[in-house]
């Protein structure tokens, strides 16, 4: 078996170092569509303009597919789990992707008791990535008339999130009224209290957030009386869909405003692949120089 590892070790570092080349130009690809949605917020976009950025989304989407079923010099699937003759992505007519992989990772036996990862699945690294921020989506209601934009979100106070959240049925909705007054209910139709067991609310303010049971909301724009915002935790949207989201809301005829708050969501769900894709490259990394 001794002399089995060196062959293992160089089959390793081959496939290795194909994932690291891959996912490099994945994370290029990603930086692409980011700056390409960025502009599409751009209010002064013409309907041409959005057409033409839609079909240049479209052939980064399927660049990507590509990319995603890439194999190594074998001709066995880089992120098909160990489904390694499958082809793990697949594109519908409409454009939707679907994994046909698995969630295992192929090892290798690199020494007695050492197995290194060769692999990464696809259903962790495209697939299941965390909507919105990664702990929550916060989204302006779709039937809103006003000029709310939804920006930037986080958990601020990770223990009162995650206290409020057991009872909060998974999300909230924060309703506008007149002049910026505001009010938030639970999932379960329940007025959101404070420490002192007080409904929160208040009154936003242009370019001002939104804070209560750990979390921050920033916004701009003014909300119509009747205008609102979701909260929703715990969802996942795998990175086709987020270019899909894009290129729809492109094509469609949809305001400023609501091509703005679009736009804003996906980017969210952008980064949080970004991010899985960054930190499995670094993985790959020290995987190589495990074995090199």
């Amino acid at each position: 078996a001794n002399t089995q590892y060196p062959s293992n070790m160089d089959s390793a570092n081959t496939r290795l170092s194909t994932e690291q080349t891959t996912l490099s130009s994945v994370s290029n690809l990603l930086d692409s569509v980011r700056s390409m949605a960025i502009q599409g917020i751009n209010g002064t976009l013409s309907s041409s303009d959005r057409a033409g950025m839609a079909t240049q989304l479209s052939q980064l989407r399927d660049q990507l597919v590509q990319l995603a079923n890439t194999t190594d010099s074998n001709g066995n699937a880089l992120f098909a789990g160990t489904s390694t003759s499958t082809t793990p992505f697949v594109k519908s007519a409409s454009g939707a992707v679907s994994y046909t992989g698995n969630d295992a990772t192929q090892m290798a036996s690199a020494g007695p008791g050492l197995q290194i990862p060769t692999s990464d699945p696809g259903s962790g690294l495209f697939m299941n990535i965390p909507s919105g921020n990664g702990t929550f989506t916060a989204s302006a209601g779709s039937a809103n008339t006003g000029t709310l934009v939804v920006g930037a979100n986080s958990v601020t106070d990770p223990a009162a999130w995650s206290s409020a959240s057991a009872s909060s049925g998974g999300g909230y909705v924060i309703s506008f009224g007149a002049s910026g007054s505001w009010t938030a209910a639970d999932a379960n139709g329940n007025p959101v209290l404070d420490t002192s067991g007080s409904p929160v609310g208040g009154t936003y303010q242009d370019g001002g957030n939104i804070t209560f049971n750990g979390m921050s909301i920033t916004m701009n724009g003014t909300p119509a009386a009747g205008d609102t915002v979701g909260v929703q935790s715990g969802g996942t949207q795998d990175v086709f869909t987020t270019l899909n989201n894009m290129i729809s809301a492109l094509q469609g005829s949809e305001s400023s405003t609501q091509l703005t708050n679009n736009l804003n969501r996906q980017i969210e769900s952008l980064d949080q692949v970004s991010s899985a894709v960054t930190g499995t490259e670094v993985a790959v990394g020290g995987r190589i120089n495990t074995i090199t």
